[in-house]
Parts: structure tokens; sequence; C-alpha cells
């Protein structure tokens, strides 16, 4: 990231939060960019494989939810919102139950 790189050598001469605002870019994703915490430094660590596998290993019925207490209980350090994110750069959407039955329809009409 170009961006990110500047905005490192440049911090000695000008203020962080204004290089930012001129790059549009938000300090905190600044500051997860120097300490390694970018999307590639996530897939590159193992963590979208095992993503991948605990949520076929549940056959695709967990969400982000259930997946980051499986995730952490496994030892992996993530929130909801990043694997929420892994799982869209996979493609993997939870698949919704569909009803057994139908649902229940009134007889009586109350457009009188």
């Amino acid at each position: 990231m170009e961006r990110y790189d500047f905005i490192r050598r440049e911090a000695a001469n000008y203020s962080v939060r204004v290089i930012c605002k001129v790059f549009n870019v938000s300090k905190s994703s600044y500051y997860e960019y120097i300490k390694g915490k970018t999307h590639r430094a996530l897939t590159e660590t193992g963590v979208s494989d095992e993503l991948r596998r605990v949520f076929q290993e549940h056959r695709r019925r967990y969400g982000s939810r259930r997946l980051r207490a499986e995730m952490q209980a496994n030892g992996y350090k993530i929130g909801r919102h990043g694997i929420r994110k892994l799982l869209k750069v996979q493609g993997l959407k939870a698949i919704q139950p569909r009803r057994r039955f139908a649902a229940a329809i009134c007889s009586k009409d109350y457009s009188k």
C-alpha cells in the first residue's frame, strides 16, 4: 500500500491526522496497517484456511457470530467483522434454514 508507506515516511514531518485526511484514509486503518493487521496478513497466516475448514465442517450453517466463537475456541484471535470480511472475500455464505411446514393462513377475511 503506497499511501500507507508514504504516510509512514512523512509522519516525522507532518501530523498523521492531516496526512490521512489528505489521502482520505482513516487513522485507524493506517495504524492497523503499521501493526500488520491487514486483510492480506489475515489470509496469509492461515486464518482464512481455518475459517473455510470450520465453515465446511458445520455444513455451511454457521454465521459470523458462531464462527467467531468457534475460531476463538480454536485459539485464533479475530473479530466478527473480520470473519464477515473473509467470508465475503472467499464467497462463503451461510445457508438459511427453510420452514418445515407452511405458515398459518388465516381463513377469515378482515378486509370488510
